[in-house]
């Protein structure tokens, strides 16, 4: 009847957010390399 038991709708909702914070942990990481690297390339235009 297309029905899905509990517990996959739920497993299926952990599987999102494990996605959601690895891509965030992603993200900051990506964000930190790109921040030190413009910072690197101001000292070197200085």
């Amino acid at each position: 009847m297309g029905l899905e038991p509990d517990f996959l709708i739920w497993q299926s909702h952990e599987y999102q957010q494990t996605i959601l914070a690895i891509g965030l942990n992603l993200g900051v990481a990506l964000g930190w390399i790109a921040l030190r690297t413009s910072l690197q390339r101001a000292r070197l235009a200085e």
